[in-house]
């Protein structure tokens, strides 16, 4: 697997590419890297935009990736410690005084929906598969 998300920067712009094709999958390690990413572009003044892409042709993100989780099923504080920190990085995202820009294609499903969701500008391909949550 590639890191995860991947990120390049273009003057004043950030790029960050869900970068686990084919189908993207949103890891505990893609949420932490993207977490960690995502407090360093708040506090980097020279960042003045976000776009946030996907690797392949088929899908931005398929969502969580539940393999993973699935062992935490019986762990309350487990599963409580992955959502809150999905909500933390959805809303320092959401809350950000610099555009975060989506560009959607494929499958973009479940928590592959949220993500763009917390942006502020989606951009979707006419030929894209299925958008949705569960």
């Amino acid at each position: 697997m590639n890191e995860s998300p991947a990120v390049e920067r273009r003057g004043k712009v950030a790029i960050l590419t869900i970068n686990d094709p084919p189908h993207n999958p949103m890891s505990m390690a893609f949420m932490d890297r993207l977490e960690s990413l995502v407090t360093d572009i708040a506090a980097d003044p020279a960042v003045r935009a976000v776009v946030l892409t996907a690797a392949g042709d088929k899908n931005f993100s398929v969502g969580m990736n539940l393999k993973e989780i699935s062992g935490s099923l019986g762990d309350r504080e487990a599963l409580d410690a992955i959502f809150d920190q999905r909500l933390r990085v959805l809303a320092a995202i959401e809350n950000m005084d610099k555009p975060w820009i989506a560009t959607l294609f494929g499958n973009c499903l479940g928590g592959g929906l949220e993500l763009p969701r917390a942006c502020h500008f989606r951009l979707a391909a006419q030929d894209g598969e299925r958008i949705g949550l569960p």
